[in-house]
């Protein structure tokens, strides 16, 4: 099959539009006969980007799903054929362009050579395949300074990266899982002159893979193809450096990378250590090593439901981050892929805010606000992946993934307001330690086994959800009043808050699978979902002789079941 060559240079950019629709059409020769393979792409007419694209099947139809609304340029090239290029607009309904015949290039190519080192990427039916020595980068880059190159692939600031406007969600090295399910790990930690290709596609969903019925849930991936001398040896790099002013803090940064792979094995190690404020992860990863912190977000860090700290880009931060990933093939069928994160984050702020509230164009007041906060976080994560086939068409596959963490804060602030001219109107003191702890995991395992040669199959699943949780908080707030710069009141509050929580979930399915012709599958399930939910908050306030007494309107708790 002759594959179509776009040698363009293309930016990415997210299209703004909501409404998605199907553009449709036919390639064929100036005959009218389809030509099978040609490459389709649709590019915005402002500034050229590759916002979909397609190849051509057997009788040259093409089909590129959720287009966004806009004015595009349509790009249809084919060997051997004059590049064809058309305006066309996609509004709110599916658009046919009908059929688009091209013109036999009379060109004589002469002794012409192109060298597959200069051509950028190629389209091959779902898959955009970058050829990665046509785009140099600097000496030691990292596979994320190459994907910054890439045309139609973008890597934000906090390590996200994007491919034709969706979040990559996968990045395999040589077709297997590297690290888990983290993306950036895999971009920020191996060697860009390791890698030959970089494919992307929307991989099918594990449980889609081993039963070959599409389920509509698909990923955006990267699939890192390395070169043939790395495939067989050890390569990975160090590197360090540490330095301070006079009678400054010494700052260190330190990441080590060292991968050795082999057709049938991959083994990594990666470490990170430092304290400039560098996580290793991207953010939206963070919470997966951080003490099962549960909700990460700009106006705090909260465990358990107690708020252990402001956002982790505040402040300074002190990382380490140790890694182990192991990969086995015993067969074509037969693999295991497993790996093993230790991470330790302490963060440190110290804050002083002087602010002035006006009342029209006058001052009304000033508020002085001094602050100092800690924290820690310690986690492990572990994650396997396994397939086994028993005999052709009777395959088992297990995926488990495990974390605990534990975390803690200590912080203290004290703020007082005063007059335009000085007079202390309040203050208030407060000191707040929360500690809280994590366990969690889940389990699932997938069981297929083909019954006839017609591919009638029986496929059984079951999974295990499992989470605990506990935290605890001591609150001390004393908020004086003065009126004319003189003591008046004080309210004083001491509080201790507990939180525990456990929730389990237990689901199966058992489904026939049944081929009725091809592309169409009938399926017949029975499924069961057993969820149970313990959830108990308790606060007590500590009156004067130091008796803990319970805060009814702040305590709370419930237990649920469902089946």
């Amino acid at each position: 099959m002759a594959l179509g060559l776009i040698c363009a240079g293309l930016t990415n950019s997210a299209s703004a539009q909501n409404t998605r629709v199907d553009v449709r059409g036919i390639v064929a020769d100036s005959v009218g006969t389809g030509l099978p393979g040609a490459t389709v792409v649709v590019l915005t007419r402002a500034d050229s980007v590759l916002t979909k694209f397609d190849t051509t099947d057997g009788d040259g139809a093409f089909r590129m799903r959720r287009v966004p609304s806009g004015e595009y340029i349509l790009q249809v090239t084919f060997v051997g054929y004059q590049i064809h290029r058309s305006n066309i607009t996609v509004a709110d309904e599916n658009l046919n362009v009908g059929t688009v015949k091209l013109a036999v290039s009379v060109e004589e190519l002469g002794e012409l050579v192109v060298s597959a080192d200069h051509i950028p990427f190629v389209v091959s039916r779902d898959t955009l395949d970058y050829n990665a020595r046509a785009f140099a980068t600097r000496p030691n880059a990292s596979v994320e300074d190459l994907l910054r190159r890439l045309p139609g692939i973008q890597v934000e600031d906090d390590g996200t990266i994007v491919a034709q406007g969706e979040d990559v969600l996968n990045v395999l090295v040589d077709g297997k899982e590297f690290f888990g399910s983290d993306p950036s790990i895999a971009v920020k930690n191996l060697p860009a002159d390791a890698i030959e290709r970089i494919q992307v596609y929307d991989k099918q969903s594990d449980q889609a893979e081993f039963t070959g019925i599409a389920d509509g849930e698909e990923e955006k991936t990267i699939n890192l193809v390395l070169k043939e001398e790395a495939r067989t040896g050890v390569i990975g790099n160090v590197t360090g450096g540490a330095g301070s002013e006079e009678g400054d803090e010494t700052v260190y940064e330190g990441r080590a990378s060292v991968n050795r792979f082999s057709p049938s094995t991959q083994l990594s190690f990666i470490a990170n250590v430092n304290n400039i404020n560098r996580p290793g992860f991207a953010w939206g990863e963070l919470s997966n090593f951080v003490g099962g912190a549960q909700n990460l977000g700009g106006s705090g860090i909260f465990q358990n439901g107690l708020q252990i700290g402001t956002n982790m880009s505040d402040g300074f931060s002190e990382t380490m981050v140790l890694g182990l990933n192991a990969s086995r093939d015993f067969g074509k069928k037969n693999w295991i892929r497993a790996s093993y994160f230790l991470s330790d984050l302490e963060n440190t702020q110290d804050r002083i805010v002087e602010r002035q509230e006006l009342l029209g164009s006058e001052i009304s007041s000033n508020i002085d606000l001094t602050s100092k906060q800690a924290t820690e976080n310690l986690a492990h994560n572990l994650n396997v992946n396994a397939q086994a086939r028993f005999s052709e068409g009777h395959e088992l596959r297990f995926r488990a993934d495990f974390k605990a963490g534990a975390s803690n804060l200590e912080s203290a602030a004290l703020q007082q307001t005063s007059t335009a001219d000085g007079v202390l109107v309040n203050s208030a003191a407060t000191a707040y330690n929360t500690t809280g702890d994590n366990l969690g995991g889940s389990g699932q395992l997938t069981w297929r086994k083909k019954l006839n040669e017609n591919g009638r199959s029986l496929v059984a699943q079951g999974r295990l959800n499992l989470n605990e949780n506990e935290g605890e908080g001591d609150l001390m707030s004393d908020v004086q009043y003065y009126t004319t710069g003189i003591l008046d009141s004080t309210r004083q509050t001491l509080q201790n808050q507990l939180q525990n929580g456990s929730s389990t979930r237990k689901w199966g399915q058992l489904s026939i699978v049944e081929p009725i012709a091809e592309g169409h599958t009938l399926k017949f399930t029975g499924e069961i979902d057993v969820r149970d939910s313990d959830q108990e908050k308790s606060v007590h306030d500590i009156d004067e002789m130091g008796t803990p007494v319970k805060n009814l309107l702040l305590s709370n708790g419930f237990e649920r079941t469902y089946t």
